[in-house]
């Protein structure tokens, strides 16, 4: 039915989009050396064989999940910061909020791909480190966009750096409890920051 309907191309790129969107999930999860074509494609229903028709190599698998990743992380803070700016928080306060949030710490699977990865990236093969770097550079930007206006690029670097490592320190803590409450300090940390440099 799905080939008649979309044909043998239509049916291919379908395909292509189940396994991007099952390595996007696995590589925030186990990280790039925990990707397998083999796990990869067993985990869509298909063969191994099947992978070079639509990937060159595993590296351009993993590098393209990982844009993939980025895109659909900053779709989801995106989200929250407005659901959060319509409450009545002030736009950098929204964004701590929705990034070192208790949801974002559990989701690991589909969230930030900076905090996941950037630790390894520099071992990984250029295209991934490539598309590592890429991401991390797309999410200084998001946090520029939320600091007040005449921060600097510096600026949203340092804060950007503070969330993702906050957000690392939480996830290597096993008890789940603690690793709430230590993400809980560290966002309360960095609102009073923000709010001392505005007020400067």
């Amino acid at each position: 039915m799905t080939s008649r309907i979309y044909g043998p191309e239509g049916k291919k790129q379908a395909t292509r989009e189940k396994v991007l969107d099952a390595t996007s999930k696995l590589v925030r999860r186990a990280g790039c050396d925990g990707v397998s074509v083999g796990a990869v494609m067993g985990s869509v229903g298909l063969t191994h064989g099947g992978f070079y028709a639509h990937f060159p190599t595993r590296d351009a698998l993993v590098a393209e999940s990982i844009d993939r990743a980025g895109l659909q992380s900053l779709e989801a803070v995106r989200r929250g910061v407005a659901k959060r700016i319509e409450g009545g928080a002030a736009p950098a306060e929204a964004l701590v909020e929705t990034y070192l949030s208790d949801a974002h710490l559990a989701g690991v699977e589909t969230g930030c791909p900076v905090a996941a990865l950037i630790g390894e990236a520099g071992r990984q093969a250029p295209e991934i480190r490539d598309a590592t770097e890429r991401r991390l550079c797309r999410f200084v930007e998001l946090v520029g966009e939320h600091l007040p206006a005449g921060s600097s690029r510096n600026e949203a670097r340092s804060i950007a750096a503070t969330l993702i490592g906050s957000l690392q320190m939480a996830r290597a803590i096993s008890d789940p409890a603690q690793a709430r409450a230590t993400l809980a300090t560290h966002r309360r940390m960095l609102l009073s920051r923000l709010e001392s440099a505005a007020l400067r």
